[in-house]
């Protein structure tokens, strides 16, 4: 059988080096990255360097948030005491490395004392560890911790209240009281997903 492959017309060439290779792949080219961009020997954002990043290294974790291979950076600030091998970004305005979780998103605030093993926020405002269960009523005011939550048992329930094995919270994660603020036509309305 004879093989009757024609070669790539210098079109389709054009097509696969310009457009389907990585842009990185290409000499001198400028690498997009959320608002990141790697021009020539710099990092820039938004039209302003990003003053330490390690341009070989350099990549976008999400939004605002990149790293290179010593340094995690939030916008244009080097977050030096950040590990750039095991951060993540969590949503609702936080992220954590191996050592400590960030609350108010680029702030690089520290939730003190939070478990960054077992830490999972819930939305903006309610999140928890193995140790506690956290409350920021805005982002960038104090955080509050909830004695009467039990850390092991707590979780979102329905759609505008939590729960744990001994209370119904509100969404200020107050507890409520009676069955007529918690009942199906209450506050908290079940969810059966969770």
């Amino acid at each position: 059988m004879e093989n009757t492959t024609k070669p790539p017309t210098p079109i389709a060439l054009l097509v696969l080096c310009c457009v389907l290779l990585p842009k990185s792949l290409m000499a001198g080219a400028v690498k997009d990255c959320s608002d990141y961009r790697v021009v020539g020997s710099n990092v820039v954002l938004e039209g302003k360097n990003v003053a330490g990043a390690d341009v070989s290294t350099f990549h976008c974790i999400e939004g605002e948030y990149g790293a290179d291979h010593k340094s995690v950076f939030f916008g244009t600030r080097r977050m030096s005491s950040i590990d750039p091998a095991s951060f993540r970004v969590l949503g609702y305005g936080y992220s954590k490395d191996k050592f400590n979780v960030y609350y108010d998103y680029y702030s690089g605030k520290i939730l003190k004392g939070a478990d960054a093993l077992t830490f999972e926020a819930f939305d903006h405002e309610v999140s928890k560890d193995k140790n506690s269960v956290y409350k920021v009523p805005v982002m960038g005011s104090p955080v509050i911790k909830l004695n009467a939550a039990d850390t092991l048992t707590f979780r979102r329930f329905g759609e505008d209240c939590y729960r744990d094995k001994n209370h119904f919270y509100n969404v200020e994660v107050e507890i409520l009281r009676s069955d007529d603020e918690i009942g199906l036509g209450g506050i908290c309305r079940a969810s059966t997903k969770q």
